[in-house]
């Protein structure tokens, strides 16, 4: 099943600081309620996420690992 997004920010290679950093950024530069699909490879990004939705108003919607070993994060701006 393919999953509605707006932007497509690919952070495979960095680490996970800076890719919520990048994120909060690129979810700057949004509207409320637009969906910012995410690429990354840390298996650290995972936690940073999930601090992400829950320490701000916005929402992770669904994470998913490809099975290249890539992981999708689908965030909605609030």
């Amino acid at each position: 099943m393919a999953l509605y997004f707006d932007v497509e920010l690919d952070l495979r290679g960095l680490s996970s600081v800076e890719c919520v950093q990048r994120v909060m950024a690129a979810l700057g530069e949004l509207h409320d309620g637009q969906v910012l699909r995410v690429v990354a490879d840390d298996p650290e990004s995972l936690a940073g996420f999930r601090a992400l939705d829950e320490q701000t108003a916005h929402e992770l919607l669904r994470r998913l690992r490809t099975e290249e070993g890539d992981f999708l994060f689908y965030i909605e701006k609030r």
